[in-house]
């Protein structure tokens, strides 16, 4: 159910406006007035305090029930291992109380349980605190998903924040969790700035009632910079909690553009304001009320690849949100999905050039491929382990996934068919939203994707990249390489140069065997591929230099001593580049269209075969 922000309530909406560094908003978000609102019935209250500007600070929590199923005296506390608190337990929950009493389970630090007495009336309390880790500790390092803080020194700002996945405690009655309304009251000093996804932003105290039970969300205790803007009926907000220069204007744009084309795309319109908190923590991070997506510059925002990580963290509202796979065996579909309906999309509105969509999808195709599991798994098998920490199942999952839905998406458009992200619409709109294996295929079959779903999801594999390019009206351009002559332990990337091609551009250059390179400059901005008839010998920066450019500079160290040389590279041939063939096909692809040529034996999709 929708609801207004407090910058519409406010009556100053524009399109995009920027806070000073100041105390976030005055005033509170779909508040209740405390615990007491929801008395009428069963209900959970949490309320959250901390003071980031303390020396020592600490998360307080506070939760409380009434009106619980009283036929079963097994009541517990369960707060999910989610960042591997485990690990480091000792350190974690500190001054846990409780009425009924309350104590933690033997072997299951997570499992806190209530010593229930006979004639219990449904209700409970209970309080603990949890220590915040500072930003660039040990302890942070390796558990970057705990709630953290950042001090204040001379380029961070101070704030804390947390999750409330690894915060708030649920409440587990027999064997269920508790879904009933839940209030949650975040307080802070007076005149300090809150703001989570829940309830956007105030100062000294908010509050907000979900209905449906607790949704997930961030939550931060310090001021913030903030812009925000309306478009086709969705709020978004994005709030900048770190030092360096103001960023939330374009990262407002590039939401608004993007929410915009989701909604578009899949059919499907945002129920909620969409939320983006920017803090001192690499990568992104998707709840559901809220996304978390690392600190940058100006100039790194510009990048289509920090783009893209905002795309994709952005459509797991659609793909993760409103459908969301039931287990983790569909890990390539909800990840790898995402990230090219992401990539697209983002190109769809002029966030990414239409060149780099297609070095990007190479580039993504080559990792897939590359990774050990390709060709030995399917990613219909239920019994693959995908998360790996970014090893060989989950590079293959997240890669190999992306290009399964680009050929997807490009034998739809070639079909004449509604295109993939509508797919996605769909299966949100579906009971609650959660899918299975065969769900998706069942709908892949509908649409004449039998022989996709049959070769490369139930049997190990990839589809072929470069058919389903020429699908979408693309083709290969040669592209001179440019040849320096250097063999390197980098398989033609850094490295340390093991060979130098006394015939090469690099012979009497100064650079020697045993130099280890560490950069190079005047290279090319979009990356050629690299034919397989091309002589690998003495492979770097084929693919990095133009040879109708300037000399290329290379970076070196030799004994401590770092060195730099120029080399004119020579042009030999062998590269290609993949370009749009057909303008208007190409575009139409982009801009989520179906196609227009008929279906036919060996096309993309077809049972024949030809093709994939």
């Amino acid at each position: 159910m929708p609801r207004k922000s407090l910058f519409a309530r406010a009556g100053t909406m524009v399109r995009v406006v920027c806070l000073a560094i100041a105390p976030i908003i005055t005033g509170c978000v779909g508040g209740r007035g405390g615990p007491g609102s929801l008395a009428a019935g069963p209900g959970i209250s949490y309320v959250l305090k901390c003071d980031a500007r303390v020396a020592d600070p600490s998360l307080r929590v506070e939760v409380r029930a009434w009106g619980l199923d009283t036929t079963t005296r097994e009541v517990h506390l369960l707060l999910p291992n989610f960042g591997e608190w485990h690990e480091v337990d000792a350190l974690y929950v500190r001054n846990l109380e409780g009425e009924p009493g309350i104590r933690m389970s033997d072997g299951d630090p997570g499992r806190w349980e209530f010593d229930v007495p006979e004639g219990w009336d449904g209700s409970l309390r209970a309080s603990y605190s949890l220590p915040l880790t500072g930003v660039g500790s040990r302890l942070h390092q390796r558990h970057g998903l705990l709630p953290w803080h950042v001090p204040g020194m001379e380029d961070q700002q101070t704030y804390a924040t947390a999750l409330s996945e690894n915060t708030l405690a649920r409440i587990v009655v027999g064997d269920q969790v508790v879904r009933v309304p839940t209030e949650v009251e975040i307080h802070t000093a007076p005149g300090a700035g809150i703001a989570s996804g829940w309830a956007g932003g105030a100062n000294g105290a908010q509050s907000h009632v979900m209905e449906a039970g607790l949704q997930e969300s961030p939550y931060f205790f310090g001021s913030a910079r903030a812009g925000r803007t309306s478009r086709d009926g969705a709020e978004i907000e994005v709030f900048q909690f770190t030092a360096g220069e103001d960023v939330t204007g374009p990262i407002v744009e590039l939401v608004e553009k993007l929410t915009a084309a989701y909604m578009s795309g899949t059919g499907r319109r945002v129920d909620r304001p969409v939320r983006v908190f920017m803090v001192d923590k690499g990568g992104g991070q998707w709840m559901q009320r809220g996304l978390l997506i690392q600190r940058a510059s100006a100039e790194e925002v510009a990048s289509p690849y920090y783009r893209h990580l905002v795309a994709h963290e952005l459509f797991h509202q659609w793909l993760g949100g409103y459908a969301h796979a039931a287990d983790e065996s569909l890990v390539w579909f909800q990840e790898g999905f995402t990230d090219y309906l992401s990539l697209l999309h983002l190109t769809q509105t002029g966030m990414a050039r239409p060149e780099w969509f297609l070095e990007r999808l190479q580039e993504i195709n080559q990792e897939a491929r590359s990774s050990a599991a390709h060709g030995k798994i399917a990613f219909g098998d239920p019994a693959v382990g995908w998360r790996d920490g970014d090893g060989t199942n989950e590079t293959l999952a997240y890669k190999g996934g992306a290009i399964l839905a680009f050929c997807i998406d490009a034998a739809l458009f070639e079909q004449g068919q509604p295109r993939l992200a509508r797919l996605i619409g769909e299966l949100g709109q579906s009971g609650d939203g959660s899918f299975s294996l065969e769900a998706v295929c069942e709908v892949l079959n509908a649409r004449g994707m039998g022989e996709l779903v049959s070769r490369h999801i139930h049997k190990p594999g990839l589809p072929d990249l470069d058919y389903a390019l020429r699908a979408v009206g693309c083709q290969r351009q040669g592209v001179d390489l440019g040849y320096v002559g250097v063999a390197t332990t980098g398989d033609g990337g850094l490295g340390a140069i093991t060979g130098i091609d006394p015939e090469g551009p690099a012979a009497g250059s100064g650079l020697a065997i045993g130099d280890v390179i560490g950069g190079a400059w005047i290279c090319r901005s979009v990356r050629p591929r690299i034919g397989p008839e091309v002589a690998r010998e003495y492979g770097f920066g084929l693919d990095l230099f133009d040879p109708a450019g300037e000399p290329v500079n290379i970076a070196v160290s030799r004994a401590g001593e770092e060195k730099a040389f120029q080399v004119r590279p020579r042009a030999i041939s062998g590269g290609y580049l993949w370009a749009p063939a057909n303008d208007g096909m190409f575009r139409a692809f982009l801009d989520g269209k179906a196609g227009i040529a008929p279906r036919g034996p060996g096309r993309p999709g077809s049972n024949s075969s030809g093709g994939y």
